[in-house]
């Protein structure tokens, strides 16, 4: 269950913390907010000076964060301790004139009496005669144009925070969690209503506590996981959050986890609309967000180098395992006792409904599984760069957004839930993935890198293609599509070759050739004579290399093989084959302008163009 393994991640970042000497621990019932502003008080409750904090970046600086008691607020008035904004605090309007605020400031006052008779703190007391006898226009001097009233703000007395003081924690934690008539987050149920996280009975929320921040498109204050406000979601005679019965403890237990994944971009993944969380049952969460936003930055710039190698020796078929086996130290970084088979991962997909959270998406899987299917992931993207001659392995948003021509508007939530299936569970990327693909091939006359490792990690997820194949130029490859994207690259560079025109081969014929080709071939290879010539003429070195290219490649392109329309495994095929040839021309330029330099230090700078010219 999703909230259950929430709270046991809650209580072991708990733990964890207590373990660290520097770790700010937040108490129960309470959450960190911003507080602005200072009022130091003597014990006597004599007014001292204010003190304000600066701690956030932006056009409004709301003050340091601190760990304060915290109530959850939709449309009543419900009073804070201890700090509030400057309605509940001091009776300083937003809006003048308005009725509220008398009711808001006498509801803080009212909760610090409780809190006074309940544990008899001295500071507590100071703060009491200090708004018994305060006046708002003798305090507006001091608080300049930094503050405003819809910011926090507090009570410092003798030096000592009281909200920092373990009474006042305490006597917080049992009205927010002890079922207190004053807290309206809170309700001992009389009924026994059993909790379905822990099927225990006791103090049964009837809001939630705190609210889920992070989701995208949700609400900017705050979005609940249990909530009904009409009475068409109500049961059972049970009204608000307890028609799912939840102990409040335990509700603010899986928001506290959910937005400690939700803050970290180690741990969760922003994409299209969604956001996804991950975290591990056991151990340390490793960077998993990172690793597919990121993967270079998460794992380091060389971990995928040995990987991604051509060496002749290494099995391109086993690159999945081996990646799998170096990315175990990444998960048991430091934890020698973990074992990877049976600690659980999770992954959840999130989305917004209005002011709810939409649980989309719930893996659970294990470290080791996990690990197997990433390394799958990674070794399926492998396409040799046409410049540096080794493969990259992109972050999800590359990928995907290189179907798109403007992404951020285009892309869907889809789109990133099926690339997390595939690397978490190997699920078949769907077809839509090659005709985007394709589409943008033919509307940008070009393939990018991103593009040709989407398109082969699509063919590779639905079995078009086994792991290891056409990583790189593969001349042995039996689909003729494949061939026609290589003859592609190889009549274009004979273009280039011979003159600069301004509309090249490739954006003349990119879509014809990809989709019809067999109705525009003939007319390539005729014009392709005209330069064949010219370069036989010119550049006799030029045109034997160029010849002996193009024949290798007519070779796999027989009568009878060339289809009349492309299907759309075909051109992604085709796109395939041109990028890769693309990059072999790419990688002999730069060959030969590295022996040129090598021949001629002292003359560094010349056209690699030039190399065409031998």
């Amino acid at each position: 269950m999703l909230l259950a393994e929430l709270v046991k991640l809650s209580e072991r970042m708990e733990q964890e913390k207590a373990t660290l000497e520097d770790a700010q621990t937040v108490p129960s019932g309470y959450q960190m907010q911003a507080i602005k502003a200072f009022i130091s008080l003597d014990l006597d409750g004599n007014f001292i000076e204010v003190n304000f904090t600066s701690g956030q970046k932006g056009k409004k600086d709301l003050g340091q964060s601190y760990a304060v008691p915290h109530v959850m607020r939709s449309s009543g008035t419900r009073a804070k301790l201890l700090s509030d904004n400057g309605e509940y605090v001091l009776g300083y309007p937003k809006k003048e004139g308005d009725p509220k605020v008398v009711e808001r400031h006498q509801a803080f006052v009212q909760t610090l009496q409780a809190c006074f008779e309940a544990t008899q703190n001295p500071h507590v007391e100071a703060i009491l005669k200090y708004l018994r006898a305060f006046s708002l226009e003798d305090l507006k001097p001091h608080l300049t144009d930094a503050y405003l009233p819809d910011m926090n703000v507090s009570f410092e007395v003798g030096g000592i925070r009281p909200f920092e003081l373990p009474e006042i924690q305490q006597f917080w934690k049992t009205r927010v969690m002890g079922g207190s008539t004053d807290t309206p987050d809170a309700h001992d149920d009389p009924s026994g209503l059993q909790s379905l996280i822990s099927g225990k009975t006791g103090t049964i929320m009837e809001r939630e506590p705190v609210k889920i921040k992070g989701i995208p498109d949700g609400q900017t204050s705050g979005m609940n996981f249990i909530s009904a406000n009409a009475g068409a979601f109500e049961s059972y005679g049970l009204e608000a959050s307890q028609i799912a019965p939840v102990l409040v403890q335990e509700a603010e237990q899986y928001a506290n986890a959910l937005n400690a994944l939700l803050k970290d971009p180690n741990t969760c993944l922003r994409l299209g609309g969604m956001v996804y969380v991950f975290w591990t049952r056991e151990g340390t969460t490793p960077p998993v967000g990172l690793m597919l936003s990121q993967p270079s930055d998460a794992l380091g710039e060389g971990f995928f180098d040995a990987f991604l190698t051509e060496d002749v020796t290494f099995k391109a078929t086993s690159r999945p395992e081996q990646i799998r086996d170096a990315l175990k130290g990444v998960f048991s970084d430091g934890q020698k006792n973990l074992d990877l088979e049976k600690t659980d991962f999770f992954a959840v997909g999130l989305s917004a409904s209005g002011s709810r959270v939409v649980v989309r998406h719930h893996i659970k899987t294990s470290v080791a599984a996990l690990l197997g299917t990433l390394g799958y992931y990674y070794a399926a993207q492998h396409v040799v760069s046409g410049w540096s001659g080794q493969g990259e392995i992109h972050g999800i948003y590359s990928l995907i957004a290189s179907m798109y021509r403007d992404a951020r508007k285009e892309m869907t939530r889809f789109d990133a839930d099926h690339l997390l299936a595939f690397a978490f569970s190997k699920e078949p990327l769907p077809y839509t993935f090659l005709q985007r693909a394709v589409q943008r091939n033919r509307a940008e006359k070009r393939v990018t890198h991103p593009r040709a490792a989407l398109l082969k990690t699509t063919l590779i997820s639905r079995g078009r293609l086994n792991m290891g194949e056409l990583e790189q130029l593969d001349t042995t490859f039996a689909d003729p599509a494949y061939h026609l994207g290589r003859l592609l690259a190889v009549l274009d560079d004979i273009q280039g070759a011979v003159m600069r025109a301004n509309a090249t081969l490739v954006d003349r014929y990119y879509g014809s050739l990809s989709t019809t080709p067999a109705s525009v071939l003939g007319r390539l290879l005729q014009g392709t004579q005209h330069h064949l010539a010219r370069l036989r003429k010119d550049k006799p070195g030029v045109y034997n290399l160029k010849q002996r290219q193009l024949e290798e490649v007519l070779q796999h392109l027989k009568p009878g093989t060339i289809p009349r329309v492309m299907t759309l495994e075909g051109q992604s095929l085709f796109g395939l084959g041109y990028y890769h040839q693309k990059a072999q021309i790419s990688q002999a330029i730069q060959e030969k302008s590295a022996q040129k330099k090598a021949q001629n230090p002292q003359n560094p700078l010349f056209d690699e163009k030039e190399s065409n010219d031998e």
